[in-house]
């Protein structure tokens, strides 16, 4: 198996429901989400899906106008074309969605850099790997291109990922040349164009809806959070890996919860891991503290145990690529070690994700198939893009992601509440919580 293959694996529910970029055009495509479950071929096509206008319109405060695109000098990065912007838009997110599929006018302004910039036949993401020392976009053309970014990690985090996957294949089909032929043929273009635009809509709103599940996902952590912990001072927190505006699209889901702690008013300071081999946290989740003005401090990997010896953090906040139906989280390596601390040091340990990082066809985590990375990550500097640091001839191990099991898991915190466990046993009863938000007929 190739390692987008066992990529695909590890990555959470909402990825494998969204599109499956091995499969060409013109065959069958699967696309399924918690909100859209359609098949279509050239003959057939079952789709339930919401007016978009409608879904635009309900989340007009949670929509981000898209960036000034004046200002741009086009360069060559790796034999693919990219965009380095020069005059990049002055506003605090990291998310651009065209005004020109929805019926909302533009809202909201978004930072200096937007990890997704999408216009209906156009998708550019930024270069995660450049950061921050360089900030590149890689135009994407289509379900290829789409499947090379995620594949090299010019876009990771799992709700990242998946809408990349969905917008690249909306703008494939965006691209498709317009019909001249009888009126027979005619109809049957027409048919197939309803098709492409199903597709393109469920990939628009996927990306609408995305940032306003983050913003409650904040809420409602934030909240739990400053109940929980019953403290009279602010709250300190550790995260791990990049869990915000980078790694979705748009605020965040673990950091999403320190940008609420931090708006409210309540979080004295946030820590953050540097998250080797890739670094996401020094690179990113730094950058992204330090843009929005949050008191953050960087901190080794191995430094983490002692932080919380020292009683400096109340919590931990990380992120998930899947979650099993028991609560068992994969999440990147060394979240597993932060539980473990935790659970040691008496500091509680929060899993922030939306539902569609559930999988109920999961008993548990022993069913997750864990991703092994390039050994190149280890044995040079800079996540495997520099030079050689290691000796020549070492072996290596790297494992991208760990499962961390649920019993030192304090709570799951989600866009429709939060996920606890129950006093008898002191277990997690996900398929009841998600019952209970009636959206357990839509993940089967």
């Amino acid at each position: 198996m190739n390692t987008f293959g066992r990529r695909s694996n590890t990555w959470s529910a909402r990825t494998n429901r969204v599109l499956d970029l091995h499969r060409p055009l013109g065959s069958t495509a699967l696309f399924r989400s918690t909100r859209y479950s359609f098949v279509a071929n050239p003959s057939r096509i079952t789709c339930i899906q919401r007016d978009l206008g409608e879904k635009a319109a309900k989340h007009s405060s949670d929509i981000y106008s898209s960036p000034d695109t004046q200002g741009t000098d086009k360069i060559a990065s790796g034999g693919a074309s990219s965009t380095r912007s020069s005059t990049p838009p002055d506003s605090p997110g990291f998310l651009s969605i065209s005004a020109e599929f929805r019926s909302a006018p533009a809202m909201g302004e978004l930072g200096a850099l937007q990890s997704i910039v999408y216009h209906r036949g156009s998708l550019r993401l930024l270069d995660q790997r450049k950061l921050p020392l360089e900030v590149d976009y890689i135009d994407v053309k289509c379900s290829g291109d789409g499947w090379n970014a995620i594949r090299d990690m010019v876009v990771r985090g799992a709700p990242a990922i998946a809408i990349a996957a969905a917008l690249a294949l909306a703008v494939e089909v965006s691209g498709l040349e317009d019909f001249t032929g009888t009126p027979a043929e005619a109809a049957a273009f027409v048919s197939e164009k309803l098709e492409y635009l199903a597709y393109i809509d469920a990939a628009e709103t996927m990306l609408v809806d995305d940032v306003s599940d983050n913003k409650a996902i904040g809420s409602h952590g934030a909240e739990f959070l400053k109940q929980k912990l019953e403290v009279s001072k602010d709250i300190s927190v550790l995260t791990h890996c990049n869990t915000g505006s980078l790694a979705t699209a748009g605020y965040g889901t673990a950091l999403g919860v320190i940008r609420a702690l931090h708006s409210g008013g309540i979080l004295e300071k946030a820590f953050c891991t540097e998250t080797r081999p890739f670094n996401q946290g020094s690179r990113l989740t730094a950058f992204e503290l330090v843009h929005d003005k949050v008191p953050a401090t960087l901190i080794a990997d191995s430094a983490a145990a002692a932080l919380m010896k020292s009683g400096c953090i109340q919590a931990v906040i990380v992120g998930a690529d899947r979650i099993a139906a028991n609560g068992d989280t994969a999440n990147k390596i060394g979240t597993y070690n932060l539980a473990i601390s935790a659970k040691h040091h008496g500091v509680q340990f929060y899993v922030a994700a939306p539902i569609t990082s559930i999988d109920l066809s999961l008993p548990s985590g022993e069913q997750i198939v864990i991703e092994e990375r390039s050994p190149n990550e280890l044995l040079n500097s800079e996540g495997g893009l520099g030079k050689q640091v290691a000796a020549s001839g070492i072996s290596v191990w790297n494992p991208a992601f760990d499962v961390t099991p649920a019993n030192l898991i304090t709570a799951i915190i989600t866009e429709k509440g939060v996920i606890t466990k129950s006093d008898a046993d002191e277990t997690f009863n996900i398929k009841d919580f998600i019952q209970s938000a009636k959206l357990y007929s839509t993940m089967q």
